[in-house]
């Protein structure tokens, strides 16, 4: 039904409607577009996307939202891979790649035509976690290796977001038992070297546009407990997905923290 959604006044206006950097698809303004922050984020690949949309659909929102569809569809089969490479089970890749397609969470993303950022740092993300599992598989193949750092790469210039695939890789050798040595440390280097220029980078872009927000009015022990929250936050909302919202404010004063859900976090995350 998203296909017959509108654009929103939401962000949409600002990486469609209005966006002057997407109206030509040419080899100047491609360069142009890797080498601006856009919106308080730098994510040329999305904006070369919307270049491409613009291009072939203009206005119309149609093609915007069908793009949307297709490629969480793709993402879908995606995780559907990736959880067989894991789990070596069809029933159990099954049952996780359907989840991911239904489940209430990723509506914002797929029917918001501002939420291409998702789906495509989501496509590179699954595609380079296949390609070092079959790295791994395949005797250690360099060209694989080579090709899970470029399509994280990608998927770092689609979202910021994808700065915690390194974190990522080593778990999947904790699943697949791989012997943990200095080996597996080396080859996570380039992975972790281009988190950190990404999340500086996105740093960077935040703050040129104030985006980050200016948490001088709460304590210390505020901002542990917005941190540890934030973690029960979307486990909870996936386990149990009802009274969604488009934004979730923080705290507007001290006395909102002596909510049971804010003192219990941190015993709940560290028990965990």
């Amino acid at each position: 039904s998203s296909l017959n959604y509108e654009i929103t006044n939401w962000d949409d206006k600002d990486y469609v409607t209005d966006n002057i950097h997407i109206k030509e698809l040419s080899l100047n303004n491609i360069q142009h577009i890797f080498s601006i922050f856009y919106v308080g984020n730098y994510h040329p690949v999305v904006l070369l996307v919307y270049s491409v949309l613009y291009y072939l659909f203009g206005l119309n929102p149609f093609g915007y939202h069908l793009f949307n569809i297709l490629f969480h569809l793709v993402n879908c089969l995606l995780v559907f891979w990736l959880t067989y490479k894991l789990a070596n089970k069809i029933l159990i890749a099954f049952i996780v790649g359907l989840l991911f397609g239904i489940h209430p969470l990723h509506i914002e993303s797929v029917t918001w035509i501002s939420g291409t950022k998702d789906i495509l740092y989501t496509l590179f993300y699954l595609g380079s976690s296949i390609s070092y599992l079959y790295y791994i598989n395949k005797s250690f193949n360099k060209k694989l290796y080579i090709l899970s750092l470029i399509l994280f790469i990608i998927s770092c210039l689609s979202k910021a977001m994808a700065v915690t695939l390194p974190i990522a890789l080593l778990l999947f050798d904790y699943i697949l038992n791989r012997k943990f040595n200095i080996k597996i440390f080396i080859e996570k280097i380039p992975f972790f070297i281009i988190s950190l220029i990404i999340g500086v980078i996105a740093i960077y872009a935040q703050s040129d546009v104030y985006a980050i927000k200016d948490f001088t009015s709460y304590s210390w022990v505020e901002k542990l407990l917005i941190a540890f929250w934030g973690i029960l936050f979307y486990i909870y909302k996936m386990i149990i997905p009802l009274n969604l919202s488009a934004i979730y404010p923080y705290p507007n004063n001290s006395s909102e923290f002596y909510q049971f859900k804010f003192l219990i976090s941190p015993v709940l995350v560290i028990t965990l």
